[in-house]
Protein backbone atom coordinates (compact mmCIF):
# COMPACT_ATOMS: atom_id res chain seq x y z
CA UNK A 1 0.00 0.00 0.00
CA UNK A 2 2.97 2.37 0.33
CA UNK A 3 3.85 2.33 -3.08
CA UNK A 4 0.58 3.51 -3.74
CA UNK A 5 1.52 7.46 -4.53
CA UNK A 6 -1.71 8.63 -6.02
CA UNK A 7 -5.15 8.26 -5.20
CA UNK A 8 -6.26 6.46 -8.25
CA UNK A 9 -3.57 3.83 -7.37
CA UNK A 10 -4.79 3.28 -3.88
CA UNK A 11 -8.16 3.08 -5.05
CA UNK A 12 -7.18 0.47 -7.88
CA UNK A 13 -5.77 -1.12 -5.08
CA UNK A 14 -8.33 -1.55 -3.00
CA UNK A 15 -10.83 -2.77 -5.97
CA UNK A 16 -8.41 -5.66 -6.84
CA UNK A 17 -7.88 -6.70 -3.51
CA UNK A 18 -9.82 -4.91 -1.27
CA UNK A 19 -12.17 -8.31 -0.75
CA UNK A 20 -8.93 -9.65 1.18
CA UNK A 21 -7.84 -6.83 3.72
CA UNK A 22 -8.19 -7.80 7.24
CA UNK A 23 -9.20 -4.96 9.59
CA UNK A 24 -5.74 -3.85 10.00
CA UNK A 25 -6.00 -3.48 6.19
CA UNK A 26 -8.65 -1.27 6.11
CA UNK A 27 -7.71 1.04 8.86
CA UNK A 28 -4.25 1.27 6.92
CA UNK A 29 -6.17 2.07 3.41
CA UNK A 30 -8.09 5.08 4.97
CA UNK A 31 -4.95 6.68 6.55
CA UNK A 32 -3.46 6.20 3.42
CA UNK A 33 -6.22 7.72 1.63
CA UNK A 34 -5.87 10.63 4.00
CA UNK A 35 -2.67 11.35 3.28
CA UNK A 36 -3.26 10.86 -0.81
CA UNK A 37 -6.48 12.80 -0.82
CA UNK A 38 -5.80 15.98 1.18
CA UNK A 39 -3.62 16.89 -1.59
CA UNK A 40 -5.02 19.53 -4.31
CA UNK A 41 -7.47 18.26 -7.21
CA UNK A 42 -7.88 14.85 -4.95
CA UNK A 43 -11.87 14.47 -5.05
CA UNK A 44 -13.07 13.74 -1.27
CA UNK A 45 -15.83 11.81 -2.59
CA UNK A 46 -13.69 8.78 -4.60
CA UNK A 47 -12.85 7.54 -0.96
CA UNK A 48 -16.64 6.11 -0.76
CA UNK A 49 -15.02 2.28 -1.70
CA UNK A 50 -12.78 2.68 0.72
CA UNK A 51 -14.92 4.17 3.63
CA UNK A 52 -17.43 1.00 2.70
CA UNK A 53 -14.80 -1.34 3.16
CA UNK A 54 -13.35 0.09 6.71
CA UNK A 55 -17.38 0.17 7.86
CA UNK A 56 -18.17 -3.44 6.89
CA UNK A 57 -14.94 -4.21 9.92
CA UNK A 58 -15.23 -1.80 12.47
CA UNK A 59 -16.12 -4.45 15.17
CA UNK A 60 -13.10 -6.20 14.66
CA UNK A 61 -10.52 -2.96 15.05
CA UNK A 62 -8.62 -1.81 17.76
CA UNK A 63 -9.12 1.27 19.45
CA UNK A 64 -5.79 2.59 18.13
CA UNK A 65 -7.22 2.00 14.13
CA UNK A 66 -10.58 2.97 15.52
CA UNK A 67 -9.38 6.39 16.63
CA UNK A 68 -7.10 6.65 13.93
CA UNK A 69 -10.32 6.11 11.13
CA UNK A 70 -11.98 8.96 13.21
CA UNK A 71 -8.70 11.11 13.01
CA UNK A 72 -8.48 10.15 9.33
CA UNK A 73 -12.10 12.14 8.16
CA UNK A 74 -11.08 15.09 10.45
CA UNK A 75 -7.97 15.46 7.55
CA UNK A 76 -10.07 14.55 5.29
CA UNK A 77 -12.74 16.74 6.58
CA UNK A 78 -14.79 14.03 5.14
CA UNK A 79 -18.45 14.84 7.30
CA UNK A 80 -20.57 11.10 6.65
CA UNK A 81 -22.83 10.92 9.17
CA UNK A 82 -23.80 7.40 8.89
CA UNK A 83 -20.15 6.46 8.82
CA UNK A 84 -19.18 8.18 11.82
CA UNK A 85 -21.98 7.03 13.93
CA UNK A 86 -20.89 3.32 13.02
CA UNK A 87 -17.60 4.09 13.83
CA UNK A 88 -17.97 5.96 17.16
CA UNK A 89 -20.70 2.78 18.02
CA UNK A 90 -18.01 0.36 17.87
CA UNK A 91 -15.61 2.50 19.59
CA UNK A 92 -17.33 2.92 22.34
CA UNK A 93 -17.74 -0.63 23.17
CA UNK A 94 -13.25 -0.24 23.55
CA UNK A 95 -12.74 3.17 25.23
CA UNK A 96 -11.43 1.39 28.01
CA UNK A 97 -8.63 0.48 25.92
CA UNK A 98 -7.84 3.83 24.58
CA UNK A 99 -4.71 5.33 24.99
CA UNK A 100 -4.05 9.05 25.55
CA UNK A 101 -2.85 9.47 22.12
CA UNK A 102 -6.65 7.74 21.55
CA UNK A 103 -8.72 9.55 23.32
CA UNK A 104 -6.74 13.13 22.29
CA UNK A 105 -7.08 12.56 18.48
CA UNK A 106 -10.56 11.27 18.99
CA UNK A 107 -12.14 14.02 20.42
CA UNK A 108 -10.15 16.58 18.13
CA UNK A 109 -11.46 14.64 15.06
CA UNK A 110 -14.98 15.22 16.34
CA UNK A 111 -14.46 18.84 17.24
CA UNK A 112 -12.86 19.55 14.01
CA UNK A 113 -15.63 17.66 11.84
CA UNK A 114 -18.37 19.70 14.03
CA UNK A 115 -19.29 15.96 14.97
CA UNK A 116 -21.70 16.51 18.53
CA UNK A 117 -22.66 13.16 20.38
CA UNK A 118 -22.42 14.20 24.02
CA UNK A 119 -23.18 10.62 25.09
CA UNK A 120 -20.16 9.46 23.47
CA UNK A 121 -17.57 12.05 24.47
CA UNK A 122 -19.10 11.79 27.98
CA UNK A 123 -18.19 7.75 27.89
CA UNK A 124 -14.99 8.96 26.39
CA UNK A 125 -14.22 11.50 29.02
CA UNK A 126 -14.83 9.08 32.24
CA UNK A 127 -12.86 6.32 30.14
CA UNK A 128 -9.87 8.74 30.01
CA UNK A 129 -9.90 10.85 33.63
CA UNK A 130 -7.68 7.52 35.23
CA UNK A 131 -4.77 8.51 32.64
CA UNK A 132 -4.99 12.36 32.46
CA UNK A 133 -1.70 12.10 34.50
CA UNK A 134 -0.17 10.09 31.16
CA UNK A 135 -1.28 12.81 28.92
CA UNK A 136 1.31 14.62 27.14
CA UNK A 137 1.07 18.67 26.79
CA UNK A 138 -0.32 18.09 23.33
CA UNK A 139 -3.02 15.30 24.45
CA UNK A 140 -3.77 17.71 27.22
CA UNK A 141 -4.25 21.19 24.99
CA UNK A 142 -6.24 19.11 22.16
CA UNK A 143 -8.58 17.77 24.68
CA UNK A 144 -10.00 20.67 26.18
CA UNK A 145 -9.57 22.39 22.81
CA UNK A 146 -12.04 19.96 21.37
CA UNK A 147 -13.86 19.99 24.35
CA UNK A 148 -14.57 23.86 23.85
CA UNK A 149 -14.69 23.98 20.62
CA UNK A 150 -18.30 21.18 20.99
CA UNK A 151 -19.55 23.15 23.64
CA UNK A 152 -18.98 19.94 25.81
CA UNK A 153 -19.56 21.38 29.64
CA UNK A 154 -17.91 19.08 32.15
CA UNK A 155 -16.19 21.10 34.76
CA UNK A 156 -14.99 18.33 36.96
CA UNK A 157 -13.46 16.31 33.71
CA UNK A 158 -12.18 20.18 33.34
CA UNK A 159 -10.99 20.77 37.02
CA UNK A 160 -9.13 16.95 36.66
CA UNK A 161 -7.32 18.00 33.73
CA UNK A 162 -5.86 21.26 34.58
CA UNK A 163 -4.62 19.38 37.88
CA UNK A 164 -2.65 17.24 35.30
CA UNK A 165 -1.69 19.98 33.20
CA UNK A 166 -0.45 21.99 35.81
CA UNK A 167 3.17 20.19 36.74
CA UNK A 168 4.07 19.84 32.93
CA UNK A 169 2.62 23.67 31.60
CA UNK A 170 6.67 24.17 31.50
CA UNK A 171 6.92 22.09 28.49
CA UNK A 172 4.12 23.64 26.80
CA UNK A 173 4.20 25.42 23.39
CA UNK A 174 2.83 28.59 22.81
CA UNK A 175 0.25 27.17 20.61
CA UNK A 176 -0.70 25.00 23.49
CA UNK A 177 -0.57 27.49 25.53
CA UNK A 178 -3.02 29.59 23.51
CA UNK A 179 -5.40 27.02 22.87
CA UNK A 180 -5.85 26.15 26.61
CA UNK A 181 -6.23 29.50 27.98
CA UNK A 182 -8.37 30.17 24.66
CA UNK A 183 -9.89 27.18 25.96
CA UNK A 184 -11.08 27.69 29.40
CA UNK A 185 -12.20 31.01 28.30
CA UNK A 186 -14.84 29.50 26.27
CA UNK A 187 -15.72 26.89 28.46
CA UNK A 188 -16.31 29.49 31.21
CA UNK A 189 -14.28 27.92 33.40
CA UNK A 190 -12.07 30.11 35.79
CA UNK A 191 -8.87 28.48 38.09
CA UNK A 192 -6.86 31.49 38.90
CA UNK A 193 -3.64 29.22 40.39
CA UNK A 194 -3.79 27.60 37.20
CA UNK A 195 -4.15 31.01 35.20
CA UNK A 196 -1.34 32.43 36.89
CA UNK A 197 0.86 29.39 37.03
CA UNK A 198 0.03 29.44 32.42
CA UNK A 199 0.94 32.76 32.33
CA UNK A 200 4.10 32.86 34.50
CA UNK A 201 5.50 29.85 31.94
CA UNK A 202 3.79 32.14 28.79
CA UNK A 203 6.00 35.49 29.77
CA UNK A 204 9.07 34.10 28.27
CA UNK A 205 8.16 32.76 24.95
CA UNK A 206 5.67 35.45 24.11
CA UNK A 207 8.40 36.79 21.63
CA UNK A 208 7.27 33.10 19.80
CA UNK A 209 3.25 33.66 19.71
CA UNK A 210 2.01 34.89 16.24
CA UNK A 211 -0.77 37.77 15.96
CA UNK A 212 -3.80 35.13 16.46
CA UNK A 213 -1.97 33.87 19.28
CA UNK A 214 -1.64 37.12 20.87
CA UNK A 215 -5.06 38.39 20.20
CA UNK A 216 -6.61 34.74 21.52
CA UNK A 217 -4.76 35.25 25.25
CA UNK A 218 -5.74 38.62 25.50
CA UNK A 219 -9.37 37.40 24.69
CA UNK A 220 -8.99 34.78 26.86
CA UNK A 221 -7.95 37.17 29.49
CA UNK A 222 -10.48 39.64 29.76
CA UNK A 223 -13.31 37.25 29.19
CA UNK A 224 -12.22 35.21 32.38
CA UNK A 225 -11.57 38.69 34.42
CA UNK A 226 -7.72 37.41 34.81
CA UNK A 227 -6.49 40.49 35.36
CA UNK A 228 -2.07 40.99 35.07
CA UNK A 229 -0.73 43.93 34.10
CA UNK A 230 2.92 42.92 34.14
CA UNK A 231 1.48 39.81 31.66
CA UNK A 232 -0.40 42.46 29.58
CA UNK A 233 2.83 45.09 29.26
CA UNK A 234 4.74 42.26 28.05
CA UNK A 235 2.37 41.15 25.57
CA UNK A 236 1.44 44.60 24.30
CA UNK A 237 5.77 45.00 23.73
CA UNK A 238 5.15 42.31 21.72
CA UNK A 239 2.12 42.93 19.99
CA UNK A 240 3.20 46.44 18.83
CA UNK A 241 5.29 45.37 16.28
CA UNK A 242 2.84 43.18 14.79
CA UNK A 243 -0.67 45.01 14.70
CA UNK A 244 -0.32 45.35 10.88
CA UNK A 245 -0.69 41.61 10.38
CA UNK A 246 -3.89 41.51 13.38
CA UNK A 247 -7.06 40.43 10.92
CA UNK A 248 -10.27 42.70 11.76
CA UNK A 249 -11.08 40.10 14.68
CA UNK A 250 -7.96 40.28 16.28
CA UNK A 251 -7.81 43.99 16.43
CA UNK A 252 -11.15 44.32 17.57
CA UNK A 253 -10.83 41.47 20.41
CA UNK A 254 -7.83 42.72 21.55
CA UNK A 255 -9.08 46.47 22.43
CA UNK A 256 -11.98 44.94 24.00
CA UNK A 257 -9.85 43.14 26.09
CA UNK A 258 -8.15 45.78 26.97
CA UNK A 259 -11.08 47.60 28.23
CA UNK A 260 -12.86 44.89 29.52
CA UNK A 261 -9.60 44.87 31.91
CA UNK A 262 -9.35 47.78 32.52
CA UNK A 263 -6.06 48.31 31.46
CA UNK A 264 -4.61 51.13 29.69
CA UNK A 265 -1.61 52.06 27.37
CA UNK A 266 -2.86 54.95 25.18
CA UNK A 267 0.19 54.84 23.00
CA UNK A 268 -0.32 51.19 21.85
CA UNK A 269 -4.08 52.01 21.23
CA UNK A 270 -3.16 54.47 18.89
CA UNK A 271 -0.85 52.36 16.99
CA UNK A 272 -4.11 49.05 17.17
CA UNK A 273 -6.45 52.09 15.39
CA UNK A 274 -3.81 53.46 12.89
CA UNK A 275 -3.09 49.40 11.70
CA UNK A 276 -7.36 49.09 11.68
CA UNK A 277 -8.36 52.00 9.90
CA UNK A 278 -7.42 50.73 6.63
CA UNK A 279 -9.61 47.74 7.61
CA UNK A 280 -13.14 49.15 9.07
CA UNK A 281 -14.92 48.60 6.24
CA UNK A 282 -13.86 44.45 6.87
CA UNK A 283 -15.15 44.85 9.90
CA UNK A 284 -18.41 42.98 11.29
CA UNK A 285 -20.72 44.89 12.73
CA UNK A 286 -20.13 43.44 16.13
CA UNK A 287 -16.64 44.33 15.84
CA UNK A 288 -17.34 47.88 15.03
CA UNK A 289 -19.77 48.20 18.30
CA UNK A 290 -17.36 46.15 20.23
CA UNK A 291 -14.59 48.36 19.39
CA UNK A 292 -16.36 51.81 19.54
CA UNK A 293 -17.49 50.38 23.16
CA UNK A 294 -13.63 49.40 23.79
CA UNK A 295 -12.76 53.21 22.74
CA UNK A 296 -15.24 54.97 24.81
CA UNK A 297 -14.75 52.57 27.93
CA UNK A 298 -10.84 53.25 27.85
CA UNK A 299 -11.99 56.96 27.04
CA UNK A 300 -9.34 57.09 24.23
CA UNK A 301 -10.47 60.00 21.43
CA UNK A 302 -9.37 59.65 17.85
CA UNK A 303 -12.15 61.47 16.24
CA UNK A 304 -10.84 60.67 13.19
CA UNK A 305 -11.21 56.73 13.45
CA UNK A 306 -14.85 57.10 15.33
CA UNK A 307 -15.79 59.24 12.66
CA UNK A 308 -14.97 56.65 10.31
CA UNK A 309 -16.29 53.80 12.53
CA UNK A 310 -19.44 55.09 12.63
CA UNK A 311 -19.87 55.67 9.03
CA UNK A 312 -19.11 52.18 8.52
CA UNK A 313 -21.73 51.62 11.41
CA UNK A 314 -24.51 54.01 9.84
CA UNK A 315 -23.73 51.62 6.20
CA UNK A 316 -25.10 48.83 8.15
CA UNK A 317 -27.55 49.50 10.31
CA UNK A 318 -29.34 46.55 9.26
CA UNK A 319 -27.03 44.40 10.07
CA UNK A 320 -26.64 45.44 13.80
CA UNK A 321 -28.54 43.75 16.89
CA UNK A 322 -29.95 45.26 20.12
CA UNK A 323 -26.61 45.22 21.73
CA UNK A 324 -24.42 46.90 19.23
CA UNK A 325 -26.78 49.23 18.97
CA UNK A 326 -26.70 49.70 22.80
CA UNK A 327 -22.97 49.34 22.55
CA UNK A 328 -22.82 52.33 19.89
CA UNK A 329 -25.26 54.68 21.87
CA UNK A 330 -23.08 54.68 24.62
CA UNK A 331 -20.17 55.69 22.77
CA UNK A 332 -22.32 58.96 20.86
CA UNK A 333 -23.13 59.74 24.40
CA UNK A 334 -18.99 59.39 25.20
CA UNK A 335 -18.44 61.70 22.13
CA UNK A 336 -20.99 64.77 23.52
CA UNK A 337 -19.36 64.22 26.98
Amino acid sequence: MKECTSPSALLALVEQHGQAFNPINSATALTHAAQLFSRKGARIADINPIVVLAREQLRSMEPRALANSVFDLAKLQHKDSAFLGALLEAATLKLRNFNPQDVANTVWALATLGHKDSAFVAALLKAATPQLHDFEPRHLTNTVWALATLGHTGSAFVATLLKAAAPKLCDFKPQELTNTVWALATLGHYDRAFMAALLKVATPQLRDFNPQNLANTVWALATLGHADGAFMAALIKVASPQLRDFNTQALSNTVWALAKLGHTDSAFVAALLKAAAPQLCNFTPQNLSNTAWALATLGHADGAFMNTLLQQAAGRELDLNAKDLTQLFQCLLWLEE
